[in-house]
């Protein structure tokens, strides 16, 4: 069986409703969407969502939005560089957790994207 694609690991599947924002298009084009998605037109109207922070600033903005816009049984994601903290970066997957706590979304799920991203899923608890 061949590997799965990061959207697919991710629980993207054929026919749904995706909505991408602020993702570089390099990291966009890895993520290998099932053929058969459509583009959604809003966050409300997406089933899943992938959005992407490169600072704990843009994490908690996007996690805010995602708190308002985020619909039931919608599939989301916050995709941020891995290794962020030896970077001198403030973005992690903990410190995403603690964000994602302060605007009642709890995060279920980790999975890397390729060799310098890593995903995410937050959800309504």
């Amino acid at each position: 069986m061949p590997d799965k694609t990061p959207a697919e690991k991710m629980r993207c599947r054929p026919g749904m409703a995706v909505l991408v924002r602020h993702l570089p298009p390099a990291v966009e084009a890895r993520l290998g969407l099932p053929a058969g998605t459509h583009v959604a037109a809003s966050a409300g109207d997406a089933a899943f969502l992938v959005d992407h922070a490169a600072t704990q600033a843009e994490a908690e903005a996007r996690l805010a939005d995602l708190a308002a816009e985020l619909t039931a049984g919608a599939i989301a994601w916050i995709v941020y560089p891995k290794g962020a903290k030896a970077a001198g970066l403030d973005v992690s997957r903990d410190t995403i957790f603690t964000a994602a706590k302060a605007v009642g979304l709890t995060v279920v799920a980790n999975v890397a994207v390729d060799e310098t991203y890593s995903a995410v899923r937050v959800k309504r608890p």
